[in-house]
């Protein structure tokens, strides 16, 4: 066993792809070439991905003083085979140097927020997947980890802000045992509020939900020739799902929505905030809008007083 040193400062913003890996991009000696040769070759069991991924969890994990997969095991030493590996990887181009404990968290606690994987998730599984998770996952820069942390402290309560930060951990200099994977001890309420106001910082990885979308768009448009608008109400279901997406595609989901739907209270002359808060409590329409009764309109939820009088206003001119 040899003591680990820590990494060197960032060389490599983005780490090269797996799938790009040539064992001969390696400076390793002969003996540890020998070792690497079973992986490539898929001896026991084993693969690429999973030599990658030793030099990957070992870096990482030698930095931020991180547990093993078992959690037994102290990485700050390990056998100095995956010491040889991991510089050679590293000098390859293969680490990554700017992820952090927070980019994890975070990643885990937007996935946990909205419902579904929006963000990579590395699991350090010794699969493909993880390698993919690792080069994909969105580095938090600190204005923006600022920008989050002040959100959630104007949202929460004080003792929910500290279940978040204790649950995801947020913040941390060495990676703690933090493995939540959902939200608890918060509000519905503030829930919703983080839903809506959370910067969409992973718009870079929706590129299956803009296939998506830009299929449902695709099949709108060839119905929207046809008179009888057969499926229209089955798509437009389905597109609109994807309207409250953090995603940047989002919004192109929400314009062409509104492009055949001219009865859209989205069509109005409103304030955004004021319209989601109308959206969440089902009022679509403007035929909608119009039957709104007073007490009705007191207890839409999210509303400022400021935005009731303007809505009050706005229904006496329709």
């Amino acid at each position: 066993m040899i003591e680990v040193s820590r990494p060197e400062p960032q060389r490599f913003k983005r780490a090269k792809s797996a799938k790009d890996f040539k064992l001969n991009e390696l400076n390793i000696s002969k003996s540890i070439k020998s070792v690497a040769k079973k992986y490539i070759n898929g001896d026991n069991g084993h693969s690429i991905d999973e030599l990658l991924l030793i030099g990957r969890i070992t870096a990482y994990r030698t930095k931020y003083g991180i547990q093993s997969v078992d959690g037994d095991v102290e990485w700050r030493n390990v056998e100095a085979w995956k010491v040889e590996l991991t510089k050679a990887l590293d000098d390859a181009g293969y680490i990554r140097h700017d992820l952090t404990p927070t980019d994890i968290g975070i990643a885990r606690f937007y996935n946990a927020l909205f419902g579904f994987n929006i963000a990579p998730m590395i699991n350090w599984s010794f699969d493909i997947k993880s390698n993919r998770e690792y080069e994909r996952l969105v580095h938090v820069s600190e204005d923006r980890y600022a920008d989050i942390k002040n959100l959630l402290e104007d949202t929460l309560s004080e003792e929910e802000y500290q279940n978040i930060c204790n649950d995801f951990g947020f913040g941390l200099v060495e990676e703690k045992k933090c493995f939540a994977y959902y939200i608890k001890n918060v509000s519905q309420a503030n829930i919703d509020e983080l839903r809506e106001k959370m910067p969409r910082i992973y718009a870079v990885n929706s590129d299956k939900h803009e296939a998506e979308i830009d299929n449902l768009i695709n099949k709108l448009n060839e119905l929207h020739e046809n008179s009888l608008f057969n499926k229209e109400a089955a798509l437009r279901k389905k597109l609109s799902a994807y309207v409250n997406l953090p995603f940047t595609c989002a919004e192109k989901a929400r314009k062409h929505l509104l492009k055949y739907n001219l009865d859209s209270i989205s069509s109005l002359d409103l304030d955004e905030h004021i319209i989601k808060c109308l959206l969440r409590s089902g009022i679509t329409t403007i035929s909608d809008l119009v039957t709104l009764t007073d007490a009705r309109l007191e207890i839409i939820r999210f509303l400022k007083p400021e935005e009731r009088d303007a809505l009050r206003q706005l229904l006496k001119t329709l």
